[in-house]
């Protein structure tokens, strides 16, 4: 989705997925006070008879997917998982539709698992011959299991990256780079798209 105006501003791209997104639908016909999701994953993987069930999500972006599926009592709690927690009512039976694997800190609330982000243990050639070559200057992590994962698969192709920056979404996905890439860390001021943009047009096109 991104890759476009990054193109038409010049700049190469270079796409290499970490993840690969199974859903587990839940179930029809519960009888729930609310649902909360903290990513677009979840949204995909609850079925549209849970429309009118109050709906509390973390971000823009899954709040867009949440009206564009139709979903009609859609709020968004927080920008960040961290001030989604602040957000969401503690008087109200909510649960919780999770990935299978989460690098989130816990959720105090009944857990469905209704997707799973299996991880994919390599670069794409066209990436690792990049990276291990002439390097790329600048790498966006928007969650802190792809951040986690990104180090991961750095560690096992012995790749170094030395001149590039890793651009976190959130001081808590930063938290996944720390002792490994931490002086190459850069945190987004604000963890919105818009933010990401701003970052964007200031330090990479501005420069070509």
């Amino acid at each position: 989705m991104m890759a476009p105006k990054f193109l038409a501003h010049g700049v190469d791209v270079y796409i290499s997925p970490l993840m690969e997104v199974v859903l587990y639908p839940l179930a029809p016909g519960l009888d729930l006070e609310g649902i909360f999701v903290s990513s677009g994953h979840g949204i995909a993987a609850l079925p549209t008879s849970y429309r009118d069930t109050p709906l509390w999500v973390v971000g823009l972006s899954t709040y867009a997917k949440a009206i564009k599926k139709g979903f009609s009592r859609v709020v968004m709690a927080g920008r960040t998982l961290e001030e989604a927690m602040k957000n969401i009512p503690t008087n109200q039976h909510l649960i919780h539709g999770a990935g299978a694997v989460s690098k989130s800190p816990l959720i105090p609330m009944e857990k469905k698992i209704i997707y799973e982000a299996r991880a994919i243990p390599k670069f794409s050639k066209e990436v690792r011959a990049v990276l291990q070559g002439p390097g790329v200057d600048f790498v966006p992590l928007f969650s802190a299991r792809s951040a986690q994962l990104f180090v991961d698969v750095c560690r096992r192709e012995e790749i170094s990256l030395k001149d590039t920056v890793l651009l976190a979404y959130s001081p808590f996905v930063a938290t996944a780079l720390e002792g490994v890439f931490s002086n190459n860390v850069v945190v987004l001021k604000n963890p919105t798209i818009k933010s990401f943009w701003e970052f964007a047009r200031t330090n990479i096109f501005s420069i070509l």
